[in-house]
């Protein structure tokens, strides 16, 4: 089972009707018919009572759309929320600091990078100027600036 065998089996459970959900889909009507035979062969139980005009869904039917649209969603879901960390609108920011920059620098730059990235978690990691300079160099932060120059 694949998402676009849920895909598939949704549409046709809207129209009811292999030619009109392979017209919606862009698909053959074949193509559609093999899908969805090969779906409820995979699951072992029919989705569609063919032997009425129209096709009726039969129980098990009624629930497996049910639970592939929340799926569909699910997936469209998962793949909205990674285009915002590709984006940078979501993720973690790790920034090294002394604890004097700290205090005294990073409120407000960190106020403005909340508003702007809302879905952007900003993480302070204190540490001493030498402490951030050796940690800097093992990749522990995004960002750090040790000391003035």
């Amino acid at each position: 089972m694949n998402s676009r065998q849920l895909q598939y089996a949704v549409v046709l459970s809207q129209t009811l009707n292999f030619s009109q959900a392979a017209d919606q889909l862009g698909i053959s009507q074949p193509s559609l018919s093999k899908q969805i035979l090969s779906l409820e062969s995979e699951l072992g139980i029919r989705l569609f009572d063919r032997n009425h005009s129209p096709m009726t869904i039969t129980p098990a039917g009624d629930f497996f759309i049910q639970e592939a649209k929340e799926l569909l969603y699910k997936e469209d879901q998962l793949a909205k929320g990674l285009e915002r960390f590709k984006t940078g609108e979501n993720g973690r920011l790790v920034i090294g600091v002394t604890p004097f920059r700290s205090l005294y620098l990073m409120p407000p730059l960190v106020k403005k990078i909340r508003e702007r990235y809302p879905g952007v978690q900003v993480v302070l990691h204190e540490a001493s100027s030498a402490q951030l300079s050796k940690e800097a160099a093992e990749g522990k932060f995004d960002f750090g600036q040790p000391s003035c120059g």
